[in-house]
């Protein structure tokens, strides 16, 4: 079941792409299935995703004009027949820029980097950004899923999945067997979250604000070891930080 939100990006996104294929076909009488072979035609010009959303805005849209008219059904049958036997594209050349080359997590020469940084110079949110960072890499949780995770006495951590949605997750919850974590990185653990408890109990705080300031005491670590655009293209310390702190809360980037 589609949300309201996907249906009307798939409205949009398919007046444009009929749109599109009146002006490059120069002719404003184009019937489905003409429109539908255009994209088809076309489809080695896009990537994998994105010949997958236009085909689904496509479909959606041929499929709704069934529903509110039966004159053209043969021929908005056809088109959506077309488009779903479609091939994928190969899809084009990876781009270095793109976020699949970024490093995602954080290397160890990085973390220690950031970890000597905040032990020279202490600062009012330098040991929770410290146990906040270790316990990312640690569990692999979503910055936004620390709120109402749960650290068992039996030394499981219990998520509630923040993609809980359109079917993307393996249920509501997770569960993660912290065992073989040692005595000391178990005591980070639970530091981190007596900071994130503190956190929530602080009256007119905005949302987990411990994140936000974690964030922004890690983002000038960063800044201060390497510069403002980091050190070079591969440098996860700053480049993954940077990227966190300008993410709209809570949909933050994960670290691993």
């Amino acid at each position: 079941m589609r949300t309201l939100a996907t249906q009307e990006k798939y409205h949009i996104r398919a007046v444009q792409l009929i749109f599109r294929a009146k002006k490059e076909l120069e002719n404003e009488q184009l019937t489905p299935p003409q429109i539908a072979q255009w994209l088809v035609i076309n489809n080695h010009a896009y990537s994998k995703a994105t010949w997958r959303q236009y085909r689904a805005a496509l479909v959606y849209a041929f499929t709704r004009q069934i529903q509110d008219n039966t004159d053209n059904s043969y021929d908005l049958s056809t088109a959506i027949s077309l488009l779903k036997k479609a091939a994928s594209p190969i899809g084009r050349l990876e781009s270095r820029q793109t976020s699949a080359q970024k490093q995602k997590k954080m290397g160890e020469s990085d973390l220690i980097c950031l970890m000597d940084y905040f032990n020279g110079k202490p600062s009012r949110h330098g040991l929770a950004t410290q146990a906040w960072l270790l316990s990312g890499l640690w569990a692999g949780l979503r910055p936004c899923e620390w709120e109402h995770a749960v650290f068992t006495p039996s030394n499981e951590l219990v998520i509630i999945n923040a993609k809980n949605t359109q079917g993307r997750a393996h249920g509501v919850t997770r569960t993660l067997d912290m065992a073989d974590l040692t005595e000391q990185e178990q005591q980070v653990l639970c530091l981190h979250f007596d900071y994130v408890q503190q956190a929530k109990l602080i009256p007119g705080r905005k949302e987990f604000q411990v994140l936000s300031d974690s964030t922004v005491s890690a983002d000038h670590a960063c800044t201060r070891q390497h510069g403002r655009y980091g050190r070079n293209e591969s440098s996860s310390s700053h480049s993954i930080l940077r990227d966190i702190n300008s993410a709209p809360m809570p949909s933050l980037m994960v670290f691993l």
